[in-house]
């Protein structure tokens, strides 16, 4: 058992000096790292502009690419999530995003604060199948959720939708149209349910 407890705090040591290694490369690559920030060294962030927040973690095999970064405090990005594109990424402080995260950067994502994001949730802000070449339309539109939303699990979010504040979203929904603040919706399409309030 004394072994076992041993194996755990080598481990704990060894994935905080691999997490300030990670926090020096990124600093001499101009980003500014706030205090208490845990980045593992399994994942990969690039941009041309890099912020993080105070306590922040960015889990194991994250992968964010973009523009501009701007995570704020608090914020904790689970185990394999990708976020990739050309455009910009904010999040806000405290928000939450669960493992196996997508989110598509093809135009600019914000998510405000406390904003929980749920597993295997996608976010698209282009849109071209069936195929554009064969006459169908083509479509690239940022994706904004505010502050206080719950978008649960397996959700799918289309280009140009806004979530707005307190909203929540129920499990397996598909947004293909924004949301007021303050409701819950659900659905394939994503249809209004009730007031949170």
């Amino acid at each position: 058992m004394k072994i076992f407890i041993i194996i755990i705090h080598i481990k704990r040591a060894l994935q905080k000096i691999m997490s300030f290694v990670m926090k020096i490369f990124l600093r001499l690559v101009g980003a500014k790292i706030g205090k208490n920030v845990y980045i593992s060294f399994s994942a990969r962030i690039v941009g041309e502009k890099i912020a993080i927040g105070n306590d922040t973690k960015i889990l194991e095999k994250v992968k964010i690419k973009a523009k501009e970064i701007n995570i704020g405090s608090g914020v904790i990005i689970s185990s394999n999530s990708m976020i990739t594109g050309k455009s910009n990424l904010t999040i806000g402080d405290a928000s939450y995003l669960g493992k196996n995260s997508r989110i598509d950067l093809s135009r600019d994502v914000k998510l405000g604060k406390d904003v929980g994001f749920g597993e295997n949730s996608v976010v698209w802000t282009h849109g071209y199948f069936p195929p554009y070449d064969k006459g169908f339309p083509l479509t690239f539109k940022s994706v904004s959720i505010c502050d206080g939303a719950w978008v649960s699990t397996n959700i799918i979010v289309l280009p140009g939708v806004s979530v707005g504040k307190d909203v929540i979203v129920g499990a397996g929904s598909v947004l293909t149209q924004s949301v007021e603040d303050g409701k819950i919706v659900a659905g394939n399409p994503a249809k209004y349910l009730k007031e949170t309030k």
